[in-house]
């Protein structure tokens, strides 16, 4: 049996403050720790980087070599959080986590749309708060079913 505070906690008033702590519960333990994962967040970090120490924030460069695989927009994102954290000496060491906060806002901003989504056609169809518990209790199955995943992926990055 829950306790009185339980039905507080799971209270649909506050669905996006809920949500939102349940992604960084899940998303922050990895998020610093968990070396880049595959060659092209690698490469977008460096050519981030390099765009930061030449200061020239159109041509995208590995090295000397150019780069013009891939849209610069994401670069202009990791720009001013790597700016950031190198300015305020959190990045004195060239982490690469501040160049994971716009894919980390990126993916926030869809779990909340997502669930907006959700609210927006549980509003539509008049079935009040049950519907919203049902939202709220299938995103969180979605998120915890990615942490098998995320378990898997840090394993596989640390050996």
């Amino acid at each position: 049996m829950l306790g009185p505070a339980m039905p507080d906690l799971l209270d649909t008033r506050r669905p996006r403050l809920l949500l939102t702590l349940f992604c960084l519960l899940l998303w922050t333990p990895g998020f610093f720790t968990i070396p880049p994962g595959d060659r092209d967040e690698s490469r977008f970090v460096q050519a981030t980087k390099q765009m930061l120490e030449t200061g020239d924030l159109i041509r995208i460069q590995n090295g000397a070599e150019a780069r013009n695989r891939k849209p610069i927009g994401i670069h202009w994102l990791q720009v001013p959080f790597a700016a950031a954290a190198r300015g305020l000496g959190l990045a004195t060491e060239n982490p690469v986590w501040p160049y994971r906060i716009p894919s980390a806002l990126g993916g926030l901003l869809a779990v909340l749309a997502a669930a907006g989504a959700a609210h927006l056609e549980g509003d539509a169809r008049a079935l009040g708060s049950a519907v919203q518990m049902h939202e709220l209790h299938a995103l969180a199955l979605v998120l915890v079913g990615l942490l098998p995943v995320a378990l898997i992926s840090r394993t596989l990055c640390v050996r």
